[in-house]
């Protein structure tokens, strides 16, 4: 692994600080595009999300995830890894940097995003790690998690008490999430053998540009894909919204306060055209949708919604081709310690991403969280946009292009 000299990494961690430093007034962006490595990193969280979805699409009804969460706990994952447990990782993730800047890259991302920054949107995410007490943690590990990523190696004794350290990560998430993930860990995901847990919790919140009036809101058929209709709270406004348009394909996307953050949604033109669209989505093809956006005057339609749901994460992992790391006869993840005879037994015991979203006349409210416990194993077209059958949807950074958000939406109501 490439590590960086502390002085460095000591460097990041004042210009993280100063990035999170609250304030009355509103902080701009220092990212306001995505160039260079920070563009590199973009490109393989966008790749990443749609690997992710792909590898979950199968899963019945809605669906709705954080790539962007996911990413900062691999991440984390990825700095104590070595061998072929770490490339396949970074294969995962499409990690194309030299890996301390993919660390540092990844870390600006979330400090200019997060935080109390008074902009027109809360985007809080924030990151934690739990140690075993007496584990010899390697230092450059150990900086790591604390500079770059703002998460000192909480010392808990799993051995003596795993379900009371199972509560206080549960708690954790909550509390970051505002209540919205609650629990994350299930009884037995984190056990006596368990030695280090990982995690992200990520929560968002704004209102739109242009808000939905509620007296416009009217009660609509919306057609399943099988055919079959409910009747949805269906929201409208007409104003001039970023739209394209693909063969069987209506983009729509609707920014959010300060035109920083938007919501994008994909509706294929047939009540039964999702699963042309999901064969047809891969990171290019989003790519070029997104760069397509023009601004039209629309005549939009869209159904409020509240989604939540979990992703089955460890066997999607290792169906993206990321085994090693669930295997304790396979991982290495030595980087982590500094004992030579520890390290190298250790495994993913067990992985967890929830996520839930809401959205109404008035904005989008959404929280994820991902953790990862590891110890031994014992544009033309037309200008009305009805949403009123299966489409999906993301939030993304409008100024990089980051996906934060992605979701699917079978049946509103």
């Amino acid at each position: 692994m490439n590590r960086t000299p502390l002085s460095l990494r000591a460097l990041m961690a004042a210009l993280v600080l100063l990035l999170l430093l609250p304030g009355c007034a509103r902080d701009p962006r220092l990212i306001t595009e995505a160039v260079g490595d920070m563009a590199v990193v973009v490109e393989d969280n966008n790749a990443f999300a749609v690997d992710l979805y792909q590898a979950a699409r199968d899963e019945p009804g809605n669906l709705f995830f954080s790539p962007f969460s996911v990413n900062a706990a691999l991440s984390m994952l990825l700095a104590g890894a070595e061998g072929q447990t770490e490339q396949q990782i970074a294969d995962v993730l499409h990690v194309g940097l030299d890996e301390q800047a993919w660390h540092d890259n990844l870390a600006a991302l979330f400090a200019d995003l997060s935080g109390e920054h008074g902009r027109g949107y809360t985007l809080l995410s924030a990151n934690a790690v739990w140690g075993q007490e007496g584990v010899p943690f390697r230092q450059d590990f150990a900086d790591l998690m604390e500079i770059s990523y703002g998460a000192p190696i909480r010392s808990v004794n799993f051995t003596a008490d795993p379900g009371a350290v199972t509560d206080e990560v549960n708690d954790w998430v909550a509390d970051q999430t505002r209540g919205h993930i609650d629990p994350l860990f299930q009884p037995g995901d984190i056990d006596d053998l368990t030695r280090l847990v990982l995690a992200n919790a990520i929560y968002f919140e704004a209102d739109w540009a242009s808000r939905f009036d509620a007296a416009s809101t009217s009660q609509q058929p919306f057609t399943r894909s099988d055919g079959s209709t409910v009747q949805v709270p269906m929201m409208s406004q007409e104003s001039e919204l970023g739209y394209g348009w693909d063969e069987g394909l209506q983009i729509l996307e609707l920014p959010y306060e300060d035109d920083e953050i938007s919501m994008v949604i994909l509706l294929p033109e047939e009540a039964d055209g999702l699963p042309a669209l999901e064969e047809a989505l891969t990171a290019e093809a989003l790519a070029g949708w997104l760069d397509g956006l023009g601004s039209v005057e629309v005549a939009a339609q869209i159904p409020s919604f509240e989604l939540e749901a979990e992703l089955p994460l460890s066997e999607l992992l290792m169906a993206l081709g990321m085994v090693d790391a669930f295997d304790q006869g396979a991982a290495d993840f030595t980087g982590l310690v500094a004992a030579e005879d520890m390290g190298g037994n250790w495994c993913v015991q067990a992985s967890r991403h929830k996520a839930w979203v809401q959205v109404d006349e008035a904005g989008t409210t959404a929280a994820a969280a991902t953790g990862v416990a590891v110890g031994l194993r014992s544009v033309s077209g037309p200008t009305t946009f009805v949403a009123d059958h299966p489409f999906l949807f993301l939030i993304r950074d409008m100024l990089t292009g980051a996906v934060l958000f992605v979701g699917r939406v079978e049946d509103p109501s």
